[in-house]
């Protein structure tokens, strides 16, 4: 495959679990993926960076006559990229273990770290095949080492830097090597009828048991079964109702489960012109944008996930007058609740279409904007309305909040 140039944004599908997501370019290929959350430094960042970002890219081997197509399966966040030529159809699924409905909600404790699972099926003919895997851990600032063994079902490649493990099944249709000792590179040849299983994860004892190909079917039922159902509880009625649910289903992807928290966006840099210099960090939650979203989810019928930030946000409150309520609320906190974001550039990033500077971190969140609040109050008196009534605790939240302004 040849190294692609810059793709348009809207060529990109987005995949998560709550805690992390990625970005699936319409040719296959990962090219944005934080990791172990949202928050956390970069593994692939290609989007920022052809050479030094780091990607996972899986497609045919030879790209004359081929046509791509990609969507989402229904009411899912799996994503399925398909490759058609004359001489085969191969489809891929992409997505991240979601097993039941604890995962998916907010402040529950998850037994395992994140797993991401790519699924190649030979629907009919046959397709050759090439697999690149090139993490580029903490932005692109550090190279991998990569190492290759194998155990009874599978063969397995390891990543010394970023502490990440890929599993391939079946170990006997996949020969893999190395470039450079940092990217593990593989051409399989498929045939109809045939499947490969890529799981990438965390190598510590919380890992999910990556044991077989029949457990990844299992988990591939169970994630999509989990987003059907999540899903189904939409109460929009309407035309629109498929792009109404496709938009819910990707702000779930955008919400924090540990702590309820709303990311503005997964991404980081993206420039809001080409050329410009206003690239901003997102992966943060905004007062603004979440108060917003709240507002969605409540009018749509989930209620949980409306009440997750509103605890969120009261915790943020709280931790405002322990400092003494005597300045602005933040405009924005870190997923985990920190309102100190410190703001860097990354020199060594070319940036989306060389559109520099690339920056991680937010140095606005102590500017005063006083219409956060108004929505703040808004997005309350909703949650107030529509799910639980505020408790005493948060009515005293209330009260000092309209004191300041």
């Amino acid at each position: 495959m040849p190294e692609p140039n810059f793709l348009p944004i809207e060529d990109y599908g987005l995949i998560g679990d709550m805690h992390t997501c990625a970005l699936v370019s319409k040719e296959g290929s990962i090219d944005f993926m934080c990791w172990p959350q949202f928050d956390s430094p970069s593994i692939f960042c290609r989007l920022l960076d052809g050479i030094q970002g780091g990607h996972w890219s899986v497609g045919p081997a030879h790209q004359d006559g081929i046509m791509t197509k990609q969507q989402y399966l229904a009411a899912s966040n799996i994503l399925q990229t398909r490759w058609i030529n004359e001489d085969g159809v191969v489809t891929m699924n992409d997505f991240f273990i979601v097993e039941n409905k604890q995962e998916g909600t907010s402040g529950s404790v998850r037994t395992r770290s994140s797993v991401l699972v790519r699924r190649l099926e030979c629907i009919r003919g046959r397709m050759r095949l090439e697999i690149r895997i090139c993490p580029r851990p903490d932005y692109g600032r550090k190279v991998d080492k990569a190492t290759i063994s194998e155990d009874k079902d599978a063969r397995l490649v390891d990543f010394a830097n970023s502490h990440l493990r890929l599993s391939i099944y079946p170990k006997g249709d996949v020969d893999v090597s190395l470039r450079d000792g940092s990217e593990a590179y593989c051409t399989v040849d498929v045939r109809e009828g045939d499947e490969i299983f890529f799981a990438l994860y965390e190598q510590n004892p919380k890992t999910t048991n990556m044991s077989s190909i029949k457990s990844l079917k299992e988990y591939e039922i169970r994630t999509n079964y989990f987003w059907m159902n999540w899903a189904r509880k939409l109460q929009y009625v309407g035309r629109y109702r498929l792009m109404v649910e496709r938009s819910l289903l990707i702000l779930k992807l955008l919400t924090f489960q540990p702590t309820g928290a709303i990311v503005a966006s997964p991404t980081f840099s993206l420039p809001e012109a080409i050329g410009g210099r206003r690239n901003w960090d997102y992966r943060y939650s905004w007062v603004r944008d979440a108060s917003f979203t709240v507002y969605v989810f409540l009018k749509m019928g989930y209620g949980a996930e409306g009440e997750a930030y509103i605890n969120f946000i009261f915790n943020r409150i709280a931790d405002w007058q322990k400092a003494g309520a005597n300045k602005a609320l933040p405009l924005m906190f870190s997923i985990d609740g920190v309102s100190e974001l410190p703001e860097t550039e990354l020199d060594h990033l070319s940036g989306y279409k060389n559109t520099r500077p690339v920056r991680i971190g937010n140095g606005a969140a102590f500017h005063t904007q006083l219409d956060i609040y108004g929505e703040l109050m808004d997005s309350i008196y909703l949650y107030n309305k529509h799910g639980k009534p505020i408790t005493y605790d948060q009515w005293l939240s209330i009260r000092a909040i309209l004191s300041y302004v």
